[in-house]
């Protein structure tokens, strides 16, 4: 089969999207998902500097993968034939994404709001608490997968039961690191 089966909605938002990375612009996007939650899910906002690239670990980058925005966390690199990949991952996943490369990152998010109309929260995006909050997802991250590649060599109960358990578990240390900052910020009224 021959041609691009996209979305067009997509095809047009990433358009304008690579416009704003070529622009340097700035702007307000709305989140839909809730692989970032709690510090961000559907109904909330994300202010990307388009066309800025990450400088630590823990910051948060927009790339389009899956026919579509995301925005996760970086929660490494390494490097591969010559070149660097970054490793992201969700903080509300269990499974990392597919490596990226540096041009595949659209932007890095400045600022979330939890509603619409919300404080901009600013803390958990960059600096020593992302840090940590990287490193507990990657090796939440990490211990999931070690515990997939287990459970798949269990008797069929033990493991169809330890598969499921897994991704709830897998989420629970980041929830944890993110909950002081989404309290403070009153995202914890909803």
């Amino acid at each position: 089969m021959t041609g691009d089966a996209r979305d067009p909605r997509a095809t047009a938002l990433l358009g304008l999207y690579l416009g704003y990375r070529d622009t340097g612009t700035e702007a307000w996007l709305e989140t839909r998902g809730t692989s970032m939650h709690p510090l961000v899910g559907p109904g909330g906002r994300m202010l990307v500097a388009f066309g800025a690239t990450p400088s630590r670990v823990g910051e948060v980058v927009v790339f389009e993968r899956y026919d579509g925005i995301v925005a996760h966390r970086l929660v490494g690199s390494r490097w591969r034939d010559g070149r660097e990949q970054l490793i992201v991952k969700g903080d509300n996943e269990a499974d990392f994404d597919p490596p990226l490369s540096l041009e595949d990152v659209l932007g890095v998010v400045r600022g979330v709001r939890r509603e619409a109309s919300g404080p901009v929260l600013r803390r958990g995006l960059s600096g020593r608490s992302a840090r940590i909050i990287a490193g507990v997802s990657r090796s939440a991250g990490r211990g999931a997968r070690v515990a997939r590649r287990v459970a798949e060599h269990s008797p069929a109960p033990i493991r169809r039961t330890a598969l499921r358990a897994i991704p709830t578990l897998a989420r629970a240390p980041t929830r944890l690191m993110l909950a002081p900052i989404t309290q403070e910020s009153g995202a914890g009224r909803r």
